[in-house]
This record gives structure tokens, sequence and C-alpha cells, in this order.
């Protein structure tokens, strides 16, 4: 799980970025991941394969610029032992709904 929490809003000026200040402190957007061996090149396969699933909850405060809706971020991982070497492979997304934070619109996060 990735740490939720905003604890003291302060650094460079948002405005110039058009962004205000955070109101408050307070909890972000809180993960959930699960992670799947779908191959395993220790058990025989020829190389290794796994999926993960993160779901962020929309548990955070808009205040504190946390959020915004469900994240969902689908990710698949691929290896294989070359002797000492292992070669791999990952890549992934974060899905989530469109939003405006001061003057930028964010949204989903292809690979």
């Amino acid at each position: 799980m990735r740490p939720p929490f905003l604890m003291h809003p302060s650094g460079q000026r948002l405005a110039s970025q058009g962004l205000a200040t955070p109101a408050s402190m307070g909890l972000g957007t809180p993960w959930l991941q699960a992670r799947w061996g779908l191959l395993s090149q220790a058990s025989g396969d020829p190389q290794s394969l796994s999926a993960e699933l993160g779901v962020g909850l929309p548990l955070g405060r808009e205040g504190a610029f946390a959020g915004r809706g469900w994240n969902v971020a689908p990710r698949l991982s691929a290896g294989r032992d070359v002797g000492p070497v292992l070669l791999a492979v990952d890549g992934g997304a974060r899905l989530r709904p469109r939003s405006q934070v001061g003057s930028h619109t964010v949204g989903s996060e292809p690979p």
C-alpha cells in the first residue's frame, strides 16, 4: 500500500502553477494491490510472468488534493533468467477519471 497522507502542505508557491495551496492536511488515496504469478521459470516454465492490479479508493479529502475518484492500475511483468542476468519487461497504466487541478487537466496515464 502506498502512503496515503498529506501531512504538512508547504513549499513553493503553487499559484505559479495555477494551483491553490492545499486547504488542509488529510488522507490521500489509499491503494489496495494484488499480484498473481502466472508462470514461473523456477517451476519449469520458459519464463516468469505476473499480473498486478492496484485499486485506488476515493477516500481522500479534496482540500488536500486527494481523493479524486477511483483509480485502477493494471500491470504485467515478464522476465527470464539468462545465466546470471535477469532480463525483464514491465508495463502498465493508471486509469482514472479526468479532473481539473488548478489550470491543469489530469486523467489516465497510459504506459
